[in-house]
């Protein structure tokens, strides 16, 4: 009996120890260093985002806390990796009534010096520029959509 409880011992052993390798060598929870990552809010180009995952750069889901897209904006954290924050003006101000609101939704972006890339019609990147000031004092562009690529681009190779 003991050698048959030895025997399982072992092989639990093993089994553990296999997992802890494999864990190891397919962890999606860390990324390369020089990976980079694309926050992005429902709405974006979806060729855009195929463009950046065929270029070898991670899109990440986000959400502004009204459409349930993915992680809420307001809970981004250093783990999450985030280079650059994409999305449609319209999804980064949400709440009209209170500029509060919105700098709430955008302090972590601050505080972890995400640059975000708003996309406006073209020609009204001056409108957008002055909304998006009043809400959030970090590092912003307003774009139209046939600037975009160019301007991800340029962010995550830190221009």
């Amino acid at each position: 009996m003991s050698i048959e409880s030895h025997t399982f011992l072992e092989d639990i052993d093993f089994f553990l120890f296999s997992l802890t390798i494999f864990k190891k060598e397919t962890s999606f929870s860390t990324k390369e260093k020089s990976m980079k990552t694309v926050g992005y809010l429902e709405g974006t180009d979806p060729l855009f985002l195929t463009r950046l995952t065929l270029d070898g750069i991670f899109t990440f889901p986000l959400s502004n806390g009204l459409d349930n897209h993915g992680k809420y904006l307001g809970l981004i954290n250093q783990q999450d990796n985030i280079d650059v924050i994409v999305g449609f003006l319209h999804k980064l101000m949400i709440c009209h009534s209170s500029e509060q609101c919105n700098k709430d939704l955008f302090y972590p972006c601050e505080l972890h010096r995400i640059p975000i890339v708003a996309v406006v019609p073209k020609g009204r990147e001056v409108e957008g520029k002055k909304l998006l000031e009043s809400a959030f004092s970090g590092k912003f562009l307003c774009v139209s959509p046939d600037h975009l690529w160019q301007t991800v681009v340029d962010l995550l190779n830190g221009k």
